[in-house]
């Protein structure tokens, strides 16, 4: 979604730069070339001869002859997303710019109404991508969350996204920096890591088939939690409690304690702090 005003370059390069003054730096323009094309960028300074463009980190001096006009305005992306402490799900969001540390939004009934919102006040958001956006614009390195894309699904970290590369480092240590093309991507999942540290990325193939959020199972060898839209898993060791009966529950400072096939499995409650 955009506000934005079609502005002709020839005749009108003051009414340009008076424009990139009142709009602030987290809106994004699009620029218009001769042949039909469009790129989405940031003009930093119109002459009467040039444009000045950012684009991906990058400032180049674009003729005027090569060009047909620029839209300036807000521009972001529609999410959705969660805000404490009401814990409502609002869709009715426009995303300019997720950092590691906040995330600035308009509605789409008040578009000119910018609020920045710090990521400790947000309990969930999610981001489904779309080939037509170009989300390196409004999504910041050195954010954390659930990542899905064509060939990855988990928790991440976000190393870069230059140059239509988005590189992506697992939770799992064991999984190598995953590169992914902007158009592989599919959804993004901001949550709060308040549920389980140690979880195993990938279950094994006894795991269940089909879950819902927060929905749990239990093995002799290992506790399930639904996850972020996948199953994880994290192991249990044996102890002697003595007799209980299956499916019976304890717990203490320490540990939960489940009694399951005819002994007793202990589970650190770290693993949910």
């Amino acid at each position: 979604m955009r506000i934005k005003k079609n502005i002709k370059i020839k005749l009108r390069n003051l009414f340009i730069l008076l424009i990139f003054f009142i709009y602030p730096s987290l809106t994004a323009d699009k620029l218009k070339w001769k042949d039909g094309t469009t790129s989405i960028g940031k003009a930093i300074n119109v002459t009467g001869t040039h444009v000045e463009w950012q684009e991906r980190g990058r400032v180049k001096k674009i003729s005027l002859s090569e060009i047909d006009g620029i839209e300036v305005g807000y521009d972001g992306v529609s999410v959705c997303a969660e805000f404490l402490p009401n814990s409502q799900i609002n869709c009715d969001l426009i995303l300019h710019k997720l950092t590691k540390t906040s995330a600035s939004f308009t509605t789409k009934d008040s578009p000119l109404k910018l609020d920045v919102v710090k990521l400790a006040k947000i309990n969930k958001l999610e981001i489904n991508f779309t080939e037509k956006e170009d989300y390196s614009l409004f999504i910041d390195s050195g954010i954390s969350g659930f990542f899905e894309t064509t060939s990855f699904k988990g928790n991440g970290y976000l190393v870069s996204n230059q140059n239509k590369i988005w590189e992506i480092r697992p939770d799992d240590k064991k999984l190598p920096i995953q590169k992914i093309n902007d158009g592989e991507l599919l959804r993004f999942e901001l949550v709060k890591k308040a549920a389980i540290s140690e979880f195993i990325n990938s279950c094994a193939d006894n795991a269940p088939l089909y879950g819902t959020e927060g929905s749990v199972e239990y093995t002799p060898e290992f506790f399930y939690i639904y996850s972020t839209g996948q199953w994880r898993r994290v192991s249990m060791s044996e102890v002697n409690l003595g007799v209980g009966t299956e499916g019976e529950i304890m717990y203490d400072a320490k540990f939960l304690y489940i009694y399951i096939g005819g002994s007793w499995r202990q589970l650190a409650l770290s693993n949910f702090q």
